[in-house]
Order: structure tokens, then C-alpha cells, then sequence
């Protein structure tokens, strides 16, 4: 886990998407660098994702930009893409993982709970954790409910 010196706000177009976002969740991600599993297969989303500054290869919402290609190319619904963009701003992802497969751990705008979801049918979600508080305690302790994805 890397802090940086000082914390770097989110930038506007993540906090306009996500007003509801409570702020002790924006001031964990804006004061964060990096945060890794040993090999690297899970991380948490930090300000530097969300602005374009890591140096990792899948963008902070890439399992988004997936959905969306994946329902242009079907172009059987046209109303898909737009359930897809309405899910994603309801659902904020602060952890990706392609541990076994690609998948992320969202907090669910209405509940605030954290979600987990995957491919291929990445806007269906489960309940992993009641709140952030409960899920960070999760990866702390290695909790085999999560084991799967970090």
C-alpha cells in the first residue's frame, strides 16, 4: 500500500456521476497511491485510476466499457446500453480483480452495500459485505468469501 503525500481530489467527472459517493469513501481513494494483491491479480481503485495516472492496463471502469461494446456489437436491445450506463452510475467500483476472471467490488448507491460482479454478464451483482467498513475488514482477514477474487 502506497498513501501519496498529499490527497489529490477525484476528478469532476467521477464526482458529478457520483454525487451520492459518501466522502469518507472519496477521501480513502484520494489519499491512496497504490493498493495491490502480492501478485498483482486485485486492487483498489485510487484517485490515480480514476484520473488516467496508473500505469495499469484496464481503465477504472473497463468492465463497463466492455458491457458497452459487447451491446453494440449485439445491437439486439437498443435499450441495453442505456441499463448499462443507468447500472454503472449506481454502482461505484473500488476494487478489480482478474484473480479468476475479470471482476470488480462495487457499493451499490441506494444500500451502500459492496457488490460483487463478473464476467460475462458483469451487471449482475451479489451482496459481499454490508457497508465498506465490513468489506475492508474482509480483505484484512483473507475472508474465504471474497478469497475467489482477491
Amino acid at each position: 500500500m502506497k498513501h501519496l503525500a498529499a490527497p489529490q481530489g477525484l476528478p469532476l467527472a467521477i464526482t458529478a456521476r457520483y454525487k451520492w459517493l459518501p466522502p469518507d469513501v472519496a477521501a480513502l481513494m484520494e489519499s491512496l497511491e497504490e493498493v495491490a494483491s502480492p501478485d498483482d491479480k486485485s486492487w483498489l481503485l485510487t484517485v490515480n485510476d480514476f484520473s488516467g495516472a496508473s500505469p495499469s492496463a484496464y481503465a477504472w471502469n473497463e468492465w463497463e466499457v466492455q458491457s458497452l461494446a459487447g451491446a453494440a456489437a449485439a445491437d439486439q436491445d437498443q435499450g441495453r446500453a442505456t441499463r448499462i450506463e443507468n447500472f454503472w452510475a449506481q454502482h461505484f467500483p473500488i476494487v478489480m480483480s482478474l484473480k479468476s476472471g475479470y471482476a470488480y467490488f462495487a457499493i451499490e448507491s441506494e444500500s451502500l452495500e459492496i457488490v460483487v460482479g463478473e464476467e460475462p454478464e458483469f451487471e449482475e451483482v451479489s451482496k459481499v459485505a454490508s457497508n465498506i467498513s465490513d468489506f475492508l475488514e474482509m480483505i484484512l482477514r483473507q475472508d474465504l468469501k471474497i478469497a475467489r477474487w482477491i
